[in-house]
């Protein structure tokens, strides 16, 4: 028999329903942030640096269309969970629930991509934040130039790049510890949609055995009855 409570002791249902909830909220409101916040993400991501080959327009486009129809879909998704827990229909609640699944391993990929991305690329982030840091007020009124490496980017001037190293690694930390974290705490809300979902499944099947054996026995008495009035 599956688990009834989720969270210690909240009631599968009731916890499943605070779950769909939560997460088209969340999504819903990482959607408006990126359709709000689309030309700075732009401004950012194809900013042109001495240093640095940018993200061309029609590479950021695509990408940025991309996350913000999976969350746009998510969002979506949720809802139809929302609906489909609360009108307490098992086929409707497990189609929520495999194809929530399918959306929470799609996520996790893709930032796992991401941060592995970053963490390998953190030379480049570290000559980029060299860069601008040396477009700033430098000491010294001194002038850094880019130097140029043959098959590599150009490199950013100037030998003392002790904050930028400090600053990327600790991005690449800080944001390992919110995608894995991000990720488990995912796949657990995953796994409590999951036992609402068996929790009806297994009450489906019950429900099921009974009126079988409640048909079974009227089948034994009906035949009895006619044994009987045969004699």
């Amino acid at each position: 028999m599956p688990a009834s409570r989720v969270f210690c002791c909240v009631p599968v249902r009731v916890g499943a329903l605070a779950i769909a909830s939560l997460l088209c909220v969340l999504y819903f409101a990482s959607s408006i942030v990126m359709l709000v916040k689309r030309q700075g993400l732009k401004d950012w991501a194809t900013m042109v640096q001495a240093v640095d080959v940018p993200l061309t327009d029609q590479a950021f486009d695509g990408v940025y269309a991309a996350l913000v129809a999976v969350s746009l879909t998510y969002t979506l998704l949720s809802a139809y969970g929302v609906v489909a827990i609360v009108l307490r229909r098992r086929k409707l609640i497990q189609i929520y629930h495999v194809t929530n699944w399918f959306f929470v391993l799609l996520i996790m990929t893709v930032s796992l991509a991401y941060w592995f991305y970053f963490k390998v690329k953190r030379d480049v982030y570290i000559n980029d934040c060299q860069d601008l840091q040396n477009q700033g007020v430098t000491p010294n009124g001194e002038i850094y130039t880019p130097v140029a490496v043959p098959g590599k980017n150009m490199i950013a001037g100037g030998s003392d790049k002790s904050h930028c190293i400090s600053l990327v690694q600790t991005l690449v930390i800080v944001s390992g510890i919110v995608v894995f974290l991000g990720n488990f705490i995912q796949l657990y809300l995953a796994s409590c949609i999951g036992t609402y979902a068996s929790s009806l499944n297994w009450e489906y099947l019950h429900q099921r055995l009974q009126t079988q054996d409640i048909d079974e026995l009227a089948d034994r008495k009906a035949s009895i009855d006619i044994s009987a009035r045969t004699n």
